[in-house]
């Protein structure tokens, strides 16, 4: 009974494991794109926000932190300001939209933005590794609590099923004559389905062979006794 009732939690656990890893994957996948979308949003937020707040007076500036690097430049090419993490090139083509891009030993993601009304270039990148690492951590926070199902799912599979097996385990130590039949895709009655007939006829045909056979039996033996 033990080996049942191991063989039903390992296989459940594999199928829920691997339903589980199909879904994570395909999860971690979406996730990415959307955080991925999200950042960029982020990314652009803080442009427009760098640009509204920029000193006038200061050409090189602090990055808002370590993960950002900005540069202001005019439309002839003049470079304006810049963080001081940026350098004196431009950190990407003057061509308004994302990209990414390889500068002060990182890998960057750059927005290029041009403003009408200054007539200014605006380029904000920040760091692929960190964009990386913070989309990370929210997905694998998302998939932990299915991880941790597991445990618990083995726990109740271990005694449902053990629940369900503890009637043959009484049957046998009590040494009593049984047989078991399982029928596919049906609960404890199978009177109103497709195998009625089947268990109707089983069920005769075990009353024949323990009941009448036994009882056949007996009066053959009182007849010997008697002769």
């Amino acid at each position: 009974m033990k080996s049942i009732r191991l063989y039903l939690i390992i296989a459940i656990l594999a199928a829920v494991t691997l339903g589980n890893f199909v879904a994570a994957t395909y999860g971690y996948r979406k996730s990415s794109e959307e955080a991925e979308a999200l950042l960029d949003t982020q990314l652009s937020d803080t442009a427009a926000l760098i640009h509204t707040m920029r000193p006038a007076r200061e050409s090189v500036s602090l990055p808002p932190s370590d993960r950002l690097a900005f540069q202001i430049w005019t439309a002839d090419g003049v470079l304006v300001q810049r963080s001081a993490n940026s350098g004196l090139e431009p950190i990407t083509r003057f061509e308004e939209g994302y990209r990414d891009e390889n500068f002060e030993e990182y890998r960057w993601r750059v927005l290029s933005r041009f403003d009408q009304r200054s007539g200014l270039w605006l380029q904000v990148a920040e760091r692929i590794d960190i964009r990386i690492e913070l989309a990370d951590n929210i997905i694998l926070r998302a998939l932990l609590p299915i991880v941790l199902s597991l445990p618990l799912i083995a726990a109740i599979v271990w005694l449902v099923v053990g629940n369900g097996l503890s009637l043959i385990g009484k049957l046998a130590n009590a040494d009593k004559t049984f047989e078991l039949m399982v029928y596919p895709r049906t609960r404890h009655g199978v009177r109103r389905s497709k195998f009625a007939l089947h268990f109707h006829r089983m069920k005769v045909e075990f009353l024949k062979r323990y009941l009448l056979d036994d009882r056949e039996d007996h009066e053959n033996h009182g007849s010997d006794t008697r002769e």
